[in-house]
């Protein structure tokens, strides 16, 4: 697991939250009086909208290297296995790092290449975000899969 503090209110953004039951599940266990899901397809968010059942939910469409959202004005960035489709993955650190207030909290899973994050992670320093915990889940995806072997890393 990757949760990246910002150098030390209560807004959240989830980023890519495409599957209605992440989402879903996600946004129950959030407590904050604003959540913004964002997704760059309309139809994922349209069906998000039809079947929202939390009054501070907003499902709005976007592109994660360009966060439509101000800077400063989120305590947590939540990104799951999105991240490896995006055309530049710096860019969406920065937007990450840009939106967060002081002392906000990324958290991040994807599965990338191991060369991958540890080039983002070197990429988060520079940003100066600060690692507060990384766990490799490679294995139990894998498991969870049925899968023996896999090419990339799993992180969460």
């Amino acid at each position: 697991m990757f949760g990246w503090s910002k150098s030390r209110g209560c807004e959240r953004l989830g980023d890519s939250l495409w599957q209605w039951r992440k989402c879903k599940r996600t946004l129950s266990k959030l407590r904050s009086e604003k959540r913004r899901c964002l997704d760059l397809t309309e139809a994922n968010i349209t069906f998000c909208q039809l079947n929202n059942r939390f009054p501070n939910a907003y499902f709005c469409i976007g592109d994660a290297e360009k966060l439509p959202i101000g800077s400063s004005c989120c305590d947590i960035v939540l990104n799951m296995e999105a991240s490896d489709l995006y055309p530049s993955i710096k860019s969406f650190y920065h937007e990450v790092f840009r939106v967060l207030k002081p002392g906000g909290i990324f958290v991040y899973a994807d599965d990338l290449p191991t060369w991958k994050f540890d080039e983002g992670e070197r990429y988060w320093h520079e940003l100066g975000f600060a690692l507060l915990m990384s766990r490799d889940i490679t294995g139990e995806v894998l498991l969870s899969s049925g899968s023996k072997e896999s090419h990339s890393r799993f992180w969460i």
